[in-house]
């Protein structure tokens, strides 16, 4: 076996081993999706015109 055989099976196995790594399934790329569309502008997600959250613990 010479040495681009050898390289070139090596790429190979590790395309073949990396990429489930980064395959992401399709409920992780629809919850993405989602957040990304309903996000405000100014990167918050929620009503707009809401300053302040108030909660049971903070009062």
């Amino acid at each position: 076996m010479n040495t681009a055989t050898k390289v070139l099976l090596s790429v190979l196995l590790i395309i073949v081993i990396v990429t489930p790594i980064h395959a992401q399934s399709p409920e992780v790329t629809n919850g993405l999706n989602y957040l990304t569309t309903t996000q405000n502008p100014d990167g918050s997600w929620g009503e707009e015109d809401c300053a302040v959250i108030y909660t049971p613990l903070c009062q």
